[in-house]
């Protein structure tokens, strides 16, 4: 059942993108309860967050040999920030990123895109460090 869905998703993502196209509300919606819990998922994850207009001013300024013959334009980024919106609502619990890993008792790490790269290099490897702490002493 996994992959059917991830199917249909990935159909649906290629047709919106050959019109050209926002129909991320038009997106099947996906029963996240329905997967089977297994030794696949993680026990901790870190989800990076940062506001829309950060992520799209990255892109912008990204080498134009680097954006050569990928989606890192503004109409594409602009479309899938909108599908990844309409699919993280935190309103649809089982949906958002974080409510689907909280739900299932799985450690987050919240890392804003913002901050200076050594603040968030310091605050990812504390994060890594502890869990090598905790499988280190067995705990």
């Amino acid at each position: 059942m996994k992959k059917e869905v991830k199917k249909e998703v990935k159909k649906e993502i290629k047709k919106d993108a050959k019109k050209g196209k926002d129909k991320a509300k038009d997106v099947p919606e996906i029963d996240y309860d329905s997967f089977k819990v297994n030794t696949n998922i993680p026990q901790k994850v870190i989800l990076f967050e940062g506001p829309e207009e950060f992520i799209l001013n990255r892109v912008k300024e990204m080498p134009e040999e680097k954006k050569e013959n990928t989606h890192y334009n503004k109409e594409d980024m602009t479309r899938r920030l909108e599908e990844y919106k309409a699919r993280s609502d935190e309103s649809q619990e089982n949906v958002a990123p974080a409510s689907f890993f909280n739900k299932r008792g799985i450690e987050i790490l919240r890392q804003g895109i913002e901050a200076p790269e050594e603040e968030q290099a310091k605050s990812i490897l504390d994060f890594i460090e502890k869990v090598y702490i905790f499988l280190s002493l067995g705990w």
